[in-house]
């Protein structure tokens, strides 16, 4: 449960630190002249207060855009229009992908350098990395004309735009999408067999507020079981049998629950009572759902 406070933190905190860099970019950046110094306004106020503040917040911006463009690597090395590139997976990750991403990772780092020295020229005037990557490079016969007019500037918007789209679509279609991977690992002859939550006959409809609020936070995208055949059909399986499962789900869901319960003072001693009464209120918010109909658990099995 820990974790998924952490991810919450970091999401919100990626996106306070995102929007703050578009701002900036437009507010600073993108005019002739910047019609507010932003960040740079913010990093030499903290350096009022405490000198380690403002180099604090000052790193955590350049690191974020290091991160950012980490995992766009990682993003386009997985999956670079259609021919995969030195993927980066999780426990299959070859040492020569492991050398290829890390120099394209260490030549992004240079640009990012130049790109916060031109960004934050405010607090770092007078440095020597501001007169090497603030004013020298962007003054370099044959390129100075891309930043004259800001060509990478509205690169970037565009890069942010069509990932915004993608991220906002993304997960619609995901049984879709991972139909034909299913179809493709298996030889002629191979089952599938796989199980999943599923939505009540009538599908998003007929949830209730606390459904609704659980698919939104776990970020759940489900089908109606009915769907679930249809897609298995499309994909080319035949032999596609759908079990609703979810009596039998909702027993195991009794049985963890009265084990988790069982264990109260030996998991409260070794984790808290906050992350014990986490636990408990979700497995008490699945069975609800579960016992209600509103969160489904199928069974499904087909042939190639």
């Amino acid at each position: 449960m820990l974790s998924f406070w952490v991810t919450g933190f970091m999401g919100v905190a990626g996106i306070c630190i995102s929007l703050a860099w578009l701002v900036h970019i437009a507010v600073y950046l993108l005019p002739s002249y910047p019609l507010h110094p932003m960040l740079n306004d913010l990093f030499v106020v903290l350096d009022g207060a405490f000198s380690l503040l403002g180099v604090a917040a000052f790193s955590a911006f350049c690191l974020y855009l290091m991160v950012v463009a980490m995992k766009g690597n990682f993003i386009m090395g997985l999956d670079f229009v259609f021919i995969k590139l030195y993927p980066m997976r999780p426990g299959k990750t070859l040492m020569s992908a492991f050398l290829v991403n890390t120099g394209i990772i260490l030549t992004m780092a240079p640009a990012i350098i130049q790109f916060c020295s031109s960004a934050f020229a405010v607090y770092g005037s007078n440095t020597d990395i501001f007169d090497v990557f603030g004013n020298q490079v962007m003054y370099l016969q044959g390129i100075s004309w891309i930043y004259q007019f800001n060509i990478f500037l509205y690169a970037f918007y565009a890069v942010v735009f069509i990932s915004l789209v993608m991220t906002v679509f993304k997960g619609r279609k995901k049984w879709e999408r991972q139909r034909d991977k299913f179809h493709s690992w298996l030889k002629p002859g191979g089952r599938l067999l796989l199980t999943d939550y599923c939505l009540p006959p009538g599908g998003a409809p007929d949830l209730d507020s606390d459904t609704t609020s659980y698919l939104a936070a776990r970020r759940y995208h489900l089908v109606s079981l009915e769907a679930y055949e249809e897609v298995a059909v499309a994909a080319g399986f035949t032999e596609v049998v759908m079990r609703d499962q979810t009596d039998q789900f909702v027993v195991q869901l009794q049985r963890e629950l009265a084990g988790l319960r069982a264990q109260r003072p030996a998991f409260t001693a070794a984790y808290g009572v906050e992350v014990f009464d986490a636990c408990q209120a979700s497995w008490e918010g699945k069975l609800r759902r579960a016992q209600a109909g509103q969160q489904r658990w199928v069974l499904l099995t087909a042939l190639k």
